[in-house]
């Protein structure tokens, strides 16, 4: 019935659609009867859906967060690139306008929304550690006020 081509990805999960005449023949020979399909969405292996915006985590490295970088994002009609501003936290948001969902009976169009996930590397040779704690005495002067870190408060806290 070319459900799929007239429809794609534009129907929410449970919605009910009517495909007029495309039913069982009426029993006493009139017309066709009308076809109701009742839509499930399965799950995506890369993308969350939340009404017409999708998400999707992106893991970067360490240094991709410190300089910044531009990245391929998956789309559900390709691939976009987007730009990684130097210095972005991990967790933070970012959207790509228009590479959601279209609405089903409108015209517009639903957000990707991407999260950037810093990696953090597990295991480290003997120069990557002297050098991550070479960096680590640097912590205090990068750290902003009130952002010290989970622990330091804890400790601070406790210490008074």
């Amino acid at each position: 019935f070319g459900i799929s081509h007239r429809f794609g990805f534009r129907a929410a999960d449970g919605a009910r659609l009517r495909l007029r005449g495309k039913g069982r023949p009426s029993p006493d020979g009139g017309p066709n009867g009308d076809l109701i399909v009742t839509v499930n969405v399965a799950e995506h292996p890369l993308f969350r859906r939340d009404g017409l915006d999708l998400s999707l985590d992106v893991p970067i490295s360490l240094d991709e967060a410190v300089f910044g970088t531009t990245v391929e994002i998956p789309t559900l009609t390709g691939r976009a690139r987007m730009k990684i501003p130097a210095g972005i936290q991990s967790g933070k948001v970012l959207r790509l306008r228009g590479k959601g969902i279209p609405e089903l009976h409108g015209y517009r169009t639903g957000d990707e929304l991407v999260r950037v996930v810093v990696w953090t590397p597990t295991k480290l040779n003997g120069q990557e550690k002297r050098l991550f704690r070479e960096l680590a005495s640097y912590e205090h002067s990068f750290a902003p006020k009130g952002k010290e870190g989970f622990y330091k408060r804890m400790r601070d806290t406790f210490k008074e």
